[in-house]
């Protein structure tokens, strides 16, 4: 009732309206101009690229389609022109205006959901909820999006029950949930309803940018929980674990792994759980004060189980604040063939980082990925290692230059990629001349979450025939982009704009846009280490000529016996067999559910618990020992 109440204060709350400044409106009107004039147009394709701008920010407003109907939609028609379109700045304010609308009609869709819970639910029919509703057809109009909610209201309530949760606690949770999604609509700052309509604007004309007002803002990717070494990301309205700091308070426990859900948080044990599905990564982090020496409380649904799974609740003591998630690391793995022991380093690539500002003050000792790399090659060499392993999982990319020269480390003064411009021109990226920091045996395993700078190496790693590809197939980026300060067309202007200036493509002239690379051997790993929904192609580039390269045909000999040996061993392998069948039955569970309990129930247990991450990576290394085992010439 009191719920009820205070959701009813914050619809009548939403009707106060956000207005954009002056400065907002200059910078709408500079991103277009820059976007216009200097953005990325491949051949034959000067139109705009991506989405229209108004489908594009409902979609950005409204991802799942529950508050938004088609109705809606068309009734917003009029409004297109004034939204955006090719040379022709934004009108900010009508941006602003839907967004309010969005907000009153997210506060009616909660007292509806809070209301929901006190009325019977019938667990035992045929009804099915489809969850992934990126994509998914508009509801016509409030009568079908009342039944869409009720059917989610449900999904919701059942996933709970089936965790164990008692029915009063189902009910506890889902009402704050419900209340917290709609106050961080509430709370949403005019700069943050301003960077998220002019994503869409830029996604429109160029569908890898984005504009970011300020360090840490709406796009920011990933946020530290303070004093446990713990990096979250907000993906699916889910938090996830991004990365932990090797020397960190979650690292150290073995509890917590990258993909795992954390679904509730609590400060101490003597603060109740506070359920964090649907907030933004930024708040969940806020919400975890930096109080050294007390227990953080965690509700943990781990990588890989069914959303129907109980829940684990994890305690990690704060301590001191952690070094950071991103550095290149490494161990060593030792596999047995026979009588014969291969010792394998693996080493952890979680971005290609840079730090650019120092590299431009002209600083000699900056931080990078490339450097640390090869540090960790050095250590691994000393160790007398048999081959190496890049875990390249979860890698996004970043700068291309630290790509080149991570490539140089394994194959100095090769062709990376070849790019196309704007322009049309076509340059060829090489390598860095140099010795080698590692000529050995090399595997590269890589997911649905790898991208970008990760699939250009990959791809020339593969192409030269210098690394076996071990994973899934990557995430699909081929573009190049570079930040613009818009502060240095006119000082009151707020942001940088993201853009797309090139596009980058294969040895052979193929793309690797909206497909990703495709491993030589596929070892499935945990569905949703992508997007939500697989990438289409932002630009839809003819291929370029082939390059003349030197390719050492020595894998190519090794592939077959290597692909029957892993077949062999997985069908034997119980573990494999588990990730095969969780990963079928977590691929339909994220595209629809079953709402009858008894079915539901079956299916949770028919998923076991098992951490796909693990799962493949043992079997890479067991798939490279197979390499180092089998008579050859040369090196794989």
């Amino acid at each position: 009732m009191a719920l009820g109440l205070a959701l009813s204060t914050q619809l009548m709350a939403a009707d106060v309206l956000m207005k954009p400044t002056a400065a907002q409106a200059e910078a709408a009107l500079w991103t277009s101009r820059v976007l216009e004039r200097y953005r990325y147009k491949p051949e034959g394709q000067s139109a705009p690229a991506g989405v229209p701008v108004l489908d594009a920010y409902l979609d950005a407003l409204d991802p799942d389609r529950l508050v938004f109907t088609q109705a809606d939609v068309e009734a917003y028609d009029s409004l297109r022109a004034g939204l955006g379109m090719a040379r022709k700045a934004p009108d900010v304010a009508i941006a602003f205006t839907i967004h309010d609308r969005y907000r009153a009609r997210l506060a009616d869709r909660m007292v509806a959901a809070v209301a929901l819970l006190d009325q019977p639910m019938d667990f035992s029919g045929k009804e099915r909820y489809q969850r992934l509703r990126t994509g998914a057809a508009r509801p016509r109009d409030g009568q079908e999006l009342d039944r869409l909610w009720r059917l989610r209201v449900m999904d919701d309530y059942l996933s709970l029950r089936l965790a164990g949760l008692a029915e009063e606690d189902v009910r506890l949770r889902l009402r704050q949930r419900y209340h917290a999604q709609l106050r961080h609509a509430e709370r949403m700052q005019p700069m943050a309803v301003f960077e998220r309509f002019m994503s869409a604007y830029t996604r429109y004309l160029d569908p890898d940018s984005a504009y970011l007002a300020e360090e840490g803002g709406y796009h920011g990717a990933t946020h530290r929980l303070s004093g446990i070494g713990v990096d979250i990301g907000s993906k699916a309205g889910l938090i996830r674990v991004h990365a932990m700091a090797p020397d960190g308070a979650a690292a150290r426990s073995g509890r917590l792994k990258p993909g795992d859900r954390i679904l509730g948080l609590a400060r101490n044990a003597a603060e109740p759980m506070v359920d964090v599905v649907g907030w933004p990564a930024d708040e969940v982090a806020a919400l975890a004060d930096e109080v050294v020496g007390v227990e953080m409380i965690l509700d943990v649904l781990p990588a890989g189980a069914s959303p129907d799974a109980p829940r684990t609740r994890i305690g990690l003591v704060r301590d001191r604040e952690p070094g950071p998630t991103r550095l290149a690391e490494s161990r060593i793995e030792v596999v047995k063939r026979g009588a014969a022991s291969y010792r394998i380093g693996v080493v952890k690539v979680p971005e290609f980082y840079q730090d650019t500002a120092a590299k431009r003050r002209g600083l000699t000792d900056f931080s990078s990925m490339s450097r640390d790399l090869a540090v960790q090659l050095g250590a691994l060499r000393r160790d007398r290692v048999d081959a190496l392993m890049l875990d390249f999982r979860g890698n996004g990319g970043g700068a291309l230059d630290e790509t080149l020269r991570l490539v140089g480390l394994f194959a100095p003064g090769a062709p990376v990629t070849q790019q196309r411009s704007g322009k049309g021109e076509i340059s060829v990226e090489k390598a860095p001349e140099g010795a080698a920091a590692w000529d050995g045996p090399l595997a590269v395993l890589v997911d649905r979450g790898s991208a970008a700078g990760a699939e250009i190496v990959t791809a020339a790693l593969q192409d030269l025939g210098r690394a076996i590809v071990l994973g899934d197939r990557t995430y699909g980026r081929s573009t190049v982009q570079t930040l613009v300060d818009l502060s240095r067309l006119s000082k009151d202007i707020p942001g940088e704009l993201k853009m797309t200036v090139s596009q980058v493509f294969r040895l052979d002239g193929s793309s690797f846009e909206g497909q990703g690379v495709k491993p030589d051997i596929l070892l499935p790993g945990l569905a949703d280490a992508g997007p939500a929904q697989a990438p289409g192609k932002a630009f839809d580039s003819p291929p370029l000529m082939p390059l003349a390269y030197r390719k050492d045909g020595t894998l190519a000999a090794l592939l077959p016996a290597l692909r029957a040996q892993h077949q062999q061993r997985c069908a034997k392998d119980a573990r494999c067999q588990a990730l095969l069948a969780s990963r079928a039955l977590d691929e339909r569970g994220q595209r629809e559910v079953s709402l009858n309990e008894a079915e539901r129930r079956s299916m949770r247990d028919a998923q076991p618990v098992i951490d796909a991450r693990a799962v493949q990576q043992a079997e890479a290394l067991q798939v490279l020992a197979d390499a180092l085992a089998l008579p050859r010439q040369g090196k794989p």
